[in-house]
């Protein structure tokens, strides 16, 4: 989910002179997503558990949660707040990480 790998790009913005950066899903990434993907997890175990398998949250339980979770929020930086977008933006223009 916080990997800077091709699959975890979510956009690309130009700047008004000219230079581009790309935004990662960790960039926008709140609280609520890291719950979601635990509660995304939880509930296939579950129904894994229930269905004769094994109990425990497996790592493709995870990757599967963050797969969903990706899914769900392709359109994130479409609705995201303008304001969060350029406080991200003028952290990462003043040399501070996000």
């Amino acid at each position: 989910m916080y990997s800077l790998s091709e699959e975890n790009r979510f956009l690309e913005v130009t700047y008004a002179n000219g230079d581009k950066e790309v935004l990662y899903f960790k960039d926008f990434s709140l609280g609520r997503h890291d719950r979601s993907v635990v509660r995304r997890a939880k509930k296939l175990a579950l129904k894994r558990l229930i269905g004769g398998g094994e109990k425990g949250i497996s790592a493709g339980d995870l990757l599967n949660a963050v797969r969903e979770e990706f899914k769900e929020n392709e359109d994130l930086p479409n609705t995201t707040n303008p304001g969060r977008l350029a406080k991200i933006a003028a952290r990462r223009a003043s040399g501070s990480s996000t």
